[in-house]
């Protein structure tokens, strides 16, 4: 298939030329516009393959006949065609079929579903930061760390762990709708004949059913919930497929193999997986698990209240494990009789019991299943499987093993339903006997033991790049939190002991050691030489997955708070009401009011940590305030500059610091010059974002683990069911959470005037980048599709009508996140098989070395990409990269490129220097060199000042192909490629 045949003609007033350059400048983030990446008026590029999500775009007239403006690199050289590549939608794009039909109202749905799928994105990201390969041993330096063992990338810990951290991600969720509909609505707001009067009246049948049967229809939102945000997931998945029906000719493009580790090539960078991007890395069987899962915990969460409510005795962790409660519970479970002699609609004790029973061994199944394998994951042992002819039947059992699986499930769901609806006893002696509970106890434990252990799998995740043993990581978190809460529940369970407490002081005092000995594997193990050039010094992927779970459960306290804030009527975050909430009595549809409704109270894990949200917000923003004010009100330091050619003036130059660090520019300072400082500043104080990633994590750490203590120590459900929490507490809480849901609600109702994109762009052309490998319901990676595409159109440029022609050349111009999905490209084509020779690559305002390379070290890191490693920015220096500057103007120890590197693999056997020019400058807050900060043959400098515009204008992230250092570059890299001077 041949772009040139497909689409528009293209009207030209001179004989066409026959180009044989290929210049496909690659988009960043932000979906810049294709005029925009051209350099062209908006109505002056026209679209000539493609569709509305990813497409191929050309100028419409020749640049010099445009009546356009001079600038630089605006007009295209005879032998060049110039194509940019639009990729943007594919990351923020969000199709729901029937959406136009549902209005603004399937809008906000969509974005609020997008906006639950943040934490299963970063659950991803975690993923790809563990460590792929194996350890690199001491004295390697960068080591083959970015290289594929024997092994694959199966040598290395923590796939399985993270896997499970996405399982319990699902079901946080769905426990948090659970609480939000179930306890909230069903269990306090509504009751016999009577509903609170803040709710609507959609909702006045449900004052016809007992509490029971109340449960049963509640407890379907949350899974409902759950299946739109798995619809959003499947919906936004790209894939890039040739059309051969249209062009028989072309053939189609190799689907490739199912990726596994096993694939990789030992010795070869991951990203030359054979298939790495051709095939999902997240089996079906997986998602059908989670759902399995999900629909499990609902039911065992319905079992276990129906178990234990009737009991008065059980409903409060301090009685819990006392006599009464036992004795009432046996009773229940022997002969059927309620010793509080309250009726509920639960047909008898041993059906609760046993379908709680299957449902939690439901879900124990599931997490192992998971965390041990399920055919078709990125890093699950190959070797052993079936290939070949009998590959299909085993990928074909696993899901049949899913499917039935998730069948049981719903089976069970049905029988408990059952249970729950139809009750044995006669209709009189419920009726007679009915007592309603003040709180549906299936979703008091619940989420906080979640939380319990997605946290213990985000401290174990910081050693994993430090070489600290996962198993015993585990064991010492799971033993201070057992001795921890075994400590809560003796202190409850004797509240009025005389003397002092001994054994909840000595369990506690075990907890902190155990807990102390865990931080100190974890912080001292690892070669902190090499893990100084990885992010967070290889605490990435505990770091990520902590932040992971510090949204998550904000997510989900801004659910039920914000739920419980609506129906207590508050209108205000003063905790004003227009008028008291209460009781609304239905009857045949019409309703009156009644007396003052109760409080409705959520459960305490949500409400603790809208306090610890609160003192999370408040230390990262007195940090970040502190380092903003320290460094914008401070002296104007003259930063290490690439070639001073591309410096608007003198005086802003620097290249080795003679100290070690930057020297204060000397008055006096001219207007243009102070500009270029000032904008170097800004730049250099936003490149200092690990470290704010690093507080936030630190903060969210702290606070889970101080609300979940809390929330343990405090009780919050009396005997006869009313709230004890603080007032304080709670009113700080619900002001924090009614702060973020203010925020969250305006921006998803002022963005869904937009009816096709996700909120946030950026965050998902960021994150969604990798495959999906750990979280089913993750958004889907776009560059599934981008890099076989990219690829596509490079292959038929050089074999143009299916003949291959040397002298076609192919120059890959790509911006910021382009220049990450160029490297992807150039390593799948490799892989392929595919020459490499007549393709250079121009990388501009890229992240490769400084971000990429630290937080994905075996994917884009030194190995991989053939350049020095970077240290990381320091938080309080004038020059954030003092130190990677000072390291790299030392050439005392030069750095050597692996053979199969990509700056080896663009480089011409028997010339020194690589088909590859990365263009950077001090005042881009996203663009660093990719090999020195020292002169070398890769990086270059761009203009500061933006020479294209009118008024003079400060040249940061953007514009770079409108700069005097592109069309330069440009001439540079032909000449490396064997192109002749103009």
């Amino acid at each position: 298939m041949s772009i040139e045949s497909n689409g528009p003609s293209v009207p030209r007033d001179e004989p066409p030329a026959t180009p044989h350059i290929l210049e496909l400048r690659i988009h960043g983030v932000r979906d810049t516009p294709p005029w925009d990446i051209l350099g062209v008026p908006h109505g002056d590029a026209v679209m000539v393959s493609g569709d509305d999500l990813g497409s191929f775009w050309i100028p419409k007239t020749p640049s010099k006949d445009a009546g356009l403006p001079p600038q630089f690199g605006s007009e295209v050289p005879a032998n060049v065609r110039r194509e940019a590549y639009s990729w943007g939608a594919m990351a923020r794009y969000a199709p729901v079929p029937g959406a136009n039909l549902l209005g603004k109202g399937a809008a906000v749905i969509r974005r609020v579903g997008w906006l639950m799928m943040l934490p299963f994105a970063l659950c991803n990201a975690a993923y790809w930061m563990r460590p792929l390969t194996r350890k690199p041993k001491p004295g390697d330096g960068d080591g083959d760390a970015g290289l594929a063992g024997g092994r694959g990338w199966r040598d290395a810990n923590g796939g399985g762990i993270v896997r499970v951290f996405g399982l319990f991600l699902t079901l946080l969720l769905v426990a948090s709708a659970t609480a939000a509909s179930v306890d909230l609505i069903g269990t306090q707001c509504v009751r016999s004949g009577e509903i609170c009067s803040t709710l609507p009246g959609l909702f006045n049948g449900l004052a016809a059913l007992d509490q029971p049967r109340r449960n049963v229809v509640l407890a379907i939102l949350p899974l409902a919930m759950l299946a739109v945000i798995y619809a959003l997931s499947v919906l936004g998945r790209v894939r890039y497929a040739a059309n051969v029906a249209a062009h028989p000719e072309s053939g189609s493009l190799p689907a490739g193999p199912t990726t596994s580790a096993d694939s990789a090539s030992p010795g070869r960078p991951i990203l030359q997986t054979k298939g790495f991007w051709y095939s999902p890395m997240m089996p079906r069987a997986t998602e059908l698990l989670h759902l399995s899962g999900a629909g499990a915990l609902v039911v065992a969460m319905l079992a276990w209240d129906a178990l234990y409510s009737p009991v008065p005795g059980c409903r409060d962790a301090s009685t819990f494990f006392a006599p009464a409660c036992g004795a009432g519970l046996s009773k229940v479970l022997v002969d059927g009789r309620n010793p509080a002699r309250t009726v509920s609609a639960i047909a008898a004790g041993r059906g609760s019991f046993i379908v709680l029973l299957v449902a939690v061994a439901i879900l124990i199944a599931v997490t192992c299943r998971i965390l041990v394998s399920v055919t078709g994951n990125a890093d699950v042992a190959g070797s052993g499987k079936p290939t070949g002819r009998t590959a299909g039947p085993v990928w074909r059992r696993e899901l049949r093993w899913a499917a039935s699986l998730l069948g049981l499930v719903v089976a069970l769901g049905l029988v408990n339903a059952g249970l729950l609806w139809f009750p044995p006893e006669s209709s009189a002696v419920a009726s007679a006997s009915a007592q309603q509970g003040s709180h549906f106890l299936g979703v008091f434990w619940t989420p906080g033991l979640l939380t319990l252990a997605m946290l213990g799998m985000s401290i174990t995740g910081l050693g994993w790049r430090r070489g600290a043993g996962t198993a015993a990581s585990l064991v010492l978190f799971a033993g201070s939190a057992a001795c921890f809460i075994a400590g809560c529940l003796v202190m409850k369970m004797t509240p009025h002991r005389p003397g002092p407490a001994g054994l909840p002081a000595g369990l506690f005092v075990v907890a902190a050691l155990l807990l102390a000995c865990l931080a100190w594997r974890v912080l001292r193990k690892g070669d902190e030489g090499s893990r100084n050039r990885e992010g967070w010094r290889g605490m990435g992927p505990g770091i990520i997955m902590t932040i992971s779970l510090g949204v998550a459960l904000a997510l989900s306290s801004v659910l039920v708070v914000g739920t419980a804030n609506f129906l207590n009527g508050k209108l205000s975050l003063t905790g004003g009401t227009a008028d008291p909430v209460v009781w609304r009595i239905v009857t045949d549809g019409s309703a009156a009011a009644n007396g003052a409704a109760p409080m409705v109270t959520e459960v305490p894990v949500y409400d603790q940590y809208g306090l610890a949200l609160f003192i999370t917000v408040i230390v990262v923003v007195f940090i970040l305030a502190w380092v903003l004010c320290s460094q914008l009100f401070g002296k104007l330091f003259v930063l290490s500059t690439p070639d001073p050619n591309s410096m608007p003036t003198e005086g802003v130059t620097a290249g080795r610091y003679p100290d070690g660090r930057p020297q204060p520019s000397v008055p006096p300072i001219g207007s243009v010059a102070r500009r270029v400082l000032e904008g170097r500043r800004t730049a250099a104080l936003l490149h200092r974002v690990e470290h704010s990633l690093s507080w936030l994590a630190g903060t969210f750490l702290v606070g889970l683990m101080g609300s979940l203590g809390w929330s343990l120590v405090q009780p919050s459900i009396a005997e006869d069911g009313a709230p004890t929490r603080s007032l304080l507490t709670q009113g700080m809480s619900s002001a924090v959470l009614g702060i973020v849901a203010l925020a969250l609600v305006g921006g998803i109702v002022v963005s869904a005037a937009s009816s096709t994109f996700r909120p946030a762009g950026v965050l998902w052309d960021l994150m969604c980048f990798l495959p999906n490998a750990a979280h089913p319901f993750g958004p889907p990676c776009y560059a599934e599709r981008v890099v076989p595409e990219l690829c596509a159109r490079i292959e038929e440029w050089l074999d143009f009508d299916d003949a291959p022609e040397p002298h076609r050349k192919v120059i890959l111009s790509a911006h910021s996140l382009g220049g990450v999905l160029a490297v992807a490209c150039l390593f799948a084509r490799h892989a392929d098989g595919k020459d490499l020779g007549n393709i250079g690559l121009l990388t501009y305002g890229c992240q490769l070395r400084a971000y990429f390379g630290r937080f994905f070290p075996e994917l884009f890191g030194p190995t991989v990409l053939g350049t020095p490693g970077s240290l990381g920015a320091s938080l309080w220096a004038p020059d954030p990269w003092q130190r990677q500057v000072a390291k790299d103007y030392d050439t005392t120890h030069p750095h050597q490129s692996h053979p199969q590197s990509l700056s080896q693999l663009l480089t011409t056997p028997g010339d020194s220097l690589p088909r590859w020019i990365n263009l950077w400058r001090r005042t881009d807050f996203l663009g660093f060199p990719v090999k020195s900060y020292a002169g070398n043959e890769i990086d270059r400098g761009a203009d500061e000042l933006d020479t294209s515009s009118y008024m003079l204008t400060l040249a940061t992230h953007s514009n770079y192909p409108s700069s005097r250092a592109y069309p330069s570059a440009m001439a540079e890299l032909l000449k490396r490629m064997g192109e002749p001077e103009v």
